[in-house]
């Protein structure tokens, strides 16, 4: 059996909160219904990249800061590259 590579998803983000609660709380009155997402652990969701904003808004909103990976990518017009 051939080892494969690390495989790179684009257009997703994952947010890892401290406090699972409010992570929890913030989805759902962001309506995550509506957004594509899978839960990786009581603190950590993954959410498509154009979403990002919206959340990590509503979290630093209730004095809560996430690590985020997978963040937009700056083009070289200087716009955010959410597309994916």
């Amino acid at each position: 059996m051939q080892k494969r590579g690390p495989v790179l998803q684009q257009g997703v983000s994952l947010i890892v909160c401290d406090n699972a609660a409010v992570l929890q709380e913030t989805l759902v009155q962001a309506n995550l219904a509506d957004i594509e997402h899978q839960f990786f652990s009581d603190r950590a969701v993954v959410i498509p990249t154009r979403a990002v904003h919206q959340i990590v808004a509503e979290l630093k909103a209730k004095g809560v800061y996430p690590q985020i990976v997978g963040g937009p990518v700056r083009t070289e017009t200087g716009e955010d590259d959410d597309a994916a």
